[in-house]
């Protein structure tokens, strides 16, 4: 395996090579001034074949949210599976297609587990985040790693970048938010500039929660117990440009949980049991190069290491210790034919090693990614394909190799109005991972590797109306999932002890519908209004019943005002009825629920410093509701911030 990463790598440092040499033999080079250019988002969503929705730092700021998982909330199609409290474990599926589904991408390159295959997103504070986005289906960057287009859908962090002037040089901040609960974080971070092309940045976070919320089980008054989590992320990010103009940003993350798992809540028992430590630490660089006008080059490479030791006091009494390593290289070749017209080649080499200990279980998957894309792109029409070959060998059963196409058309069928209409179809192709297979007690080494077929139409708006309405945007999708052979894994008496099995025939059905409005209404006074709705309809063709956990009916609403002396937010989630087994029988109901808030910001500020103060209402009117059966989620709570920006 180590010879072929290095064949890659030199293959791949050949060709760089030679084009570069090419491309100066040929032209004169000249050193030109940079110059940075910034593309908004809603632009890039509205010319793309696919739904995209992002969060600004500007709204993460005013959200009722303190982890990555309470934002991506607030997108359409998306469900969060929350076991409660901020320890709890938070996995996001789109369009009820699973957490195996989602790519997480932070900066740019997929994070993994090779356990689980799922990214628990209860990991990542917003403390220092930029920008989070959503682009459901293909994507309408092409200049993109392999592995980031091989799933149904890809979240996007992308985390803050200090950019040095003439007369700032560093930059620090600082941060403090406290709560409900003995909820306790403080943060810090820092940036340097060490020259005119490189910045070094360092961040650290902690947090501390207690979580014991008071909840009600039918007539008692309980107190969550065994909640506690404490969380600590050291980061470290170098970021620069060479006098070639290749630009390159290396990465590395340090990532260290200690947590109780909150038990099921059930009548008559106190729970204590599970506890799980995390240790994870990874690094990945990405370096980007223009060779010519026609020609640019991308280079990814990362390296991750985590530790899970599990330990269950429950019966049957389980301890355990599950290690996984992962090497990672991808290389993007971008030819532009024209401005309208772009190709690219992009290679994943990827190896992942997952240990059982007390089973002494080690099996290794080896997986080639290659994918070939093209765009064509003008303001009134837009269209995109690409062909993803995977070829995967597991040390312990066959190999195997698919190819997954995907096919998008973006069109303005009118030149005098704003709208335009995206189709899209999509193939993804996943095998089981190794929690599926080989997790403790209940291996299944005959599950079948699941392939989706996604199928998407829909129509965006986007326009400026007056003064008062300086944007608007309205979009409506309607998207049809079939599934072949989806895996479902389900709890038996704790979340390590799963049933897992395959169903043969998956269909899912829906419309998302998004609305974003700007206004302003006066001098030192504007608002902001953001809504979305989901119907879903998920059944299993096999025996015609909907799966579990899958509401028809879901909505998310987001309003801000503006002040010249304060910002005021507010936030609600519903979610309608569900059934957390899928025969839809009374017992099994878990009822609809609407989860609302408020929060109160400010910022004050003096040359160049700034002192930014927050406070927050969550699940204002004190609901009391389970994301997940028996799982309660926390009734009214407060927090409370403050930052310090330089």
């Amino acid at each position: 395996m180590a010879k072929r990463l290095l064949f890659v790598i030199f293959s791949l440092f050949t060709v760089h090579c030679s084009l570069i040499k090419a491309q100066s033999d040929t032209s004169v080079v000249r050193q030109l001034e940079e110059v940075e250019v910034k593309a908004s988002t809603p632009a890039f969503s509205f010319l793309s074949a696919s739904p995209v929705q992002s969060l600004s730092a500007d709204k993460l700021e005013k959200l009722n949210a303190l982890l990555v998982s309470d934002a991506v909330k607030y997108f359409s199609g998306v469900q969060v599976k929350d076991y409660g409290g901020v320890g709890g474990l938070k996995t996001v599926s789109i369009r009820s297609l699973g957490a195996n589904y989602t790519t997480v991408a932070y900066d740019g390159i997929s994070l993994s587990d090779y356990q689980t295959g799922q990214i628990d997103l209860g990991r990542f504070s917003l403390d220092n985040v930029e920008q989070i986005g959503l682009t459901t289906g293909g994507d309408n960057d092409i200049f993109q790693p392999a592995r980031n287009q091989a799933l149904s859908g890809v979240i996007r962090i992308t985390s803050r970048t200090f950019v040095p002037t003439e007369t700032k040089r560093n930059e620090w901040h600082a941060g403090l938010k406290t709560g409900s609960w003995e909820m306790y974080n403080p943060s810090v971070a820092y940036s340097q500039a060490l020259n005119r092309s490189f910045v070094l940045s360092a961040s650290s976070e902690y947090l501390r929660s207690k979580g014991d919320y008071p909840y009600q089980l039918g007539q008692e008054h309980r107190k969550r117990n065994h909640s506690e989590v404490e969380n600590w992320k050291s980061e470290i990010n170098l970021k620069g440009t060479f006098q070639t103009g290749g630009k390159l940003a290396v990465k590395t993350v340090y990532f260290n949980s200690d947590r109780n798992i909150p038990g099921a809540a059930i009548s008559g028992y106190n729970y204590v049991g599970e506890n799980m430590r995390d240790r994870n630490l990874f690094s990945q660089a990405n370096y980007t190069q223009a060779i010519s006008n026609k020609w640019q080059f991308q280079a990814n490479a990362k390296f991750n290491h985590s530790v899970m030791d599990y330990s269950s006091e429950l019966y049957p009494h389980f301890d355990n210790r599950y290690d996984q390593q992962e090497y990672y290289l991808n290389a993007i070749a971008l030819y532009k034919v024209s401005e309208r017209l772009s190709f690219s080649w992009a290679n994943d080499g990827i190896y992942g090693q997952f240990k059982n200990v007390k089973k002494n279980l080690t099996p290794a998957r080896t997986t080639w990614l290659s994918a070939l894309a093209g765009k064509y792109e003008t303001s009134i029409f837009t269209a995109n394909a690409s062909l993803l070959n995977q070829y995967i060998h597991e040390s312990t059963g066959k190999d195997r190799q698919h190819l997954s196409p995907y096919i998008g058309l973006s069109v303005k069928p009118l030149r005098n109005l704003p709208l335009r209409w995206r189709l899209y179809y999509k193939n993804t192709y996943r095998l089981p991972t190794f929690a599926d297979i080989y997790y403790p007690n209940l291996p299944n080494t005959k599950l079948k590797p699941e392939n989706a077929h996604q199928y998407n139409t829909g129509l965006t708006i986007v326009a400026a109306i007056n003064e008062y309405i300086p944007y608007i945007s309205l979009s409506s999708d309607v998207y049809y999932n079939r599934v072949e052979n989806k895996i479902i894994a389900r709890p038996i008496s704790s979340l390590a002890l799963l049933s897992v099995q395959n169903y043969d025939d998956v269909e899912i059905k829906g419309i998302d519908l998004n609305l974003t409005l700007q206004l302003r209404i006066a001098a030192g006074f504007s608002a902001e209004i953001n809504g979305t709705y989901t119907y879903q309809e998920a059944l299993n063709k096999g025996n015609g019943l909907l799966l579990a956990y899958t509401p028809r009916h879901s909505a998310t609403g987001f309003a801000s005002l503006k002040m010249s002396w304060l910002d005021v937010s507010y936030q609600f989630i519903y979610s309608g009825n569900r059934y957390y087994n899928e025969t839809p029988r009374l017992e099994y109901l878990l009822k609809r629920y609407i989860d609302q808030g408020i929060s109160l910001t400010k910022i004050v500020g003096w040359k160049d410093y700034r002192l930014h103060f927050s406070a927050e209402c969550l699940n204002l009117l004190d609901v009391q509701y389970d994301v997940v059966r028996s799982y309660p989620m926390p009734g009214r709570s407060f927090r409370f911030g403050i930052k310090f920006n330089y």
